[in-house]
């Protein structure tokens, strides 16, 4: 009989988010980035490990999550929506430097994590893109929404 007193996924996590108290003293929070984000387990682990440490994760953590499943993504998304997390989820090829889809969390959006990320100066790839026509694998095309002030802008419609 085998006995797990804690997930296997934690164990990794703690060795990786060591330095996280510190990340967060200077800049205020932490990034993390996922290139193979699958269901977002590595990412929900990361978030209890900071939670451990005596962190509020939904204040102090902002994540990129990429996978290039389309089936992986809406459950990444769905996830980090649920524990509040603000994210990026990416449906594109992490390794190929591809985008096809940006889903942000909605405390993303009202987090207003697109400015705290600007304002952090080591801005790359997270921060929203501007309105635009992505690739879309059925019909070639699909255009994002664009909302008035540019509240929610790439943010991917639904129906």
């Amino acid at each position: 009989m085998v006995y797990v007193t804690e997930s296997p996924v934690i164990v990794p996590c703690r060795n990786q988010v060591e330095a996280a108290p510190l990340v967060i003293a200077d800049r205020g929070f932490v990034r993390v980035s996922e290139p193979t984000s699958g269901a977002g387990g590595m990412v929900i682990a990361v978030a209890d490990v900071l939670a451990e440490q005596g962190f509020n994760y939904q204040r102090c953590m902002h994540v990129v999550a990429q996978d290039m499943d389309l089936t992986a993504v809406p459950m990444t998304y769905v996830q980090l929506t649920l524990l509040h997390i603000p994210a990026v989820v990416i449906w594109g090829n992490a390794f190929a430097m591809e985008s096809r889809a940006r889903w942000y969390t909605p405390s993303h959006i009202l987090g207003d994590w697109g400015r705290r990320l600007a304002a952090d100066g080591r801005d790359r790839r997270e921060t929203p893109a501007p309105p635009a026509t992505v690739k879309d694998d059925q019909d070639g095309t699909e255009s994002l929404i664009t909302l008035p002030g540019r509240i929610g802008a790439g943010q991917m419609a639904l129906f």
